[in-house]
């Protein structure tokens, strides 16, 4: 009963999902953007990171990134160059070398954090030309490991110069989104296989003078039976947290149904949020897949880089 459960209210909760998309006036949408940040980026142990990267437009493109991972929350930075309509992939932990009229230098990345890429634009580039990338990154594993998330985007509103502070107003650039909603599959108390996470990062970002922004993270959680429940966390640039771990009230034993809805939703700043399920599928195998939310309203963050 409670895979059939499961799979109701999973099928009820992507329709719930497109609906809220079709209606939503989210400031972050899967649109080609000036601004793109990958959630989550892991080179560690049995783990790698495969990022893409694609220009859509039919112009040449300078695009600057930033790696970025905790304790310190200080990263790499390199430049990747992109021709009319050119996709570019790597592997996380090898990076990647390309030589000719554009070449491309990608450093290797160790560790787990998160990636932050800008078009940098010419000076009598208009917005159809500043709004030029789209991404998605896919974590790898060992036993067929799989989390794959699409890069938050963010479009540039205005046309001007490009700038090494970008002030997500919603003026000049795009907010961040203000809200995160899940739906969830609530973890079996004892049973590692379900233990889903989440992984959060600040939106604001001070590369320039490292400083790290940190923020309270609040839940607000929904079971089956419309009970309405909270929890919070913390985060200091990047994180990744066991969803029971935060509140047992992400555990069936405590939530009272397979599945929930949470609204995710920084305090004193805006975050970036994804949630990796885990879970058994009917036939009692292990399952992983990544779990990108719907987006609600707009928050005002600033990203200052060297």
């Amino acid at each position: 009963m409670r895979s059939l459960s499961l799979l109701i209210a999973t099928a009820l909760g992507v329709v719930a999902l497109a609906t809220t998309a079709a209606l939503a006036t989210s400031p972050a949408q899967r649109l080609p953007s000036a601004i793109i940040m990958y959630p989550n980026i892991r080179a560690e142990g049995d783990f790698d990171t495969r990022v893409e990267m694609v220009n859509l437009t039919s112009r040449d493109q300078v695009v600057k990134c930033h790696y970025l991972k905790p304790p310190l929350c200080s990263g790499s930075d390199f430049i990747v160059r992109l021709t009319p309509n050119q996709p570019i992939s790597w592997m996380a932990s090898e990076g990647t070398i390309g030589a000719g009229f554009r070449p491309v230098a990608v450093p290797p990345f160790f560790g787990e954090g998160t990636l932050k890429c800008f078009v940098t634009p010419e000076d009598d580039a208009g917005l159809d030309h500043q709004n030029a990338i789209q991404g998605r990154a896919i974590v790898y594993g060992r036993d067929g490991y799989t989390e794959s998330f699409g890069a938050i985007g963010i479009e540039r509103l205005t046309p001007g110069d490009f700038s090494t502070t970008f002030e997500l107003d919603g003026v000049t650039y795009a907010q961040c989104p203000d809200e995160y909603h899940f739906t969830f599959i609530a973890s079996e108390l004892g049973n590692p296989d379900t233990e889903s996470e989440i992984i959060l990062s600040t939106c604001d970002e001070d590369l320039e003078n490292l400083l790290a922004a940190s923020t309270v993270v609040q839940f607000q959680i929904i079971n089956e039976f419309e009970q309405m429940l909270s929890a919070s966390t913390s985060v200091r640039c990047y994180d990744r947290q066991v969803l029971s771990r935060i509140n047992s009230v992400f555990s069936f034993e405590s939530l009272g149904t397979p599945t929930g809805q949470v609204i995710v939703r920084g305090v004193s700043g805006a975050v970036i949020a994804v949630i990796v399920d885990k879970f058994e599928t009917p036939g009692g195998a292990a399952a992983v897949a990544g779990n990108e939310p719907a987006l609600s309203r707009g928050r005002a963050a600033r990203i200052r880089i060297p």
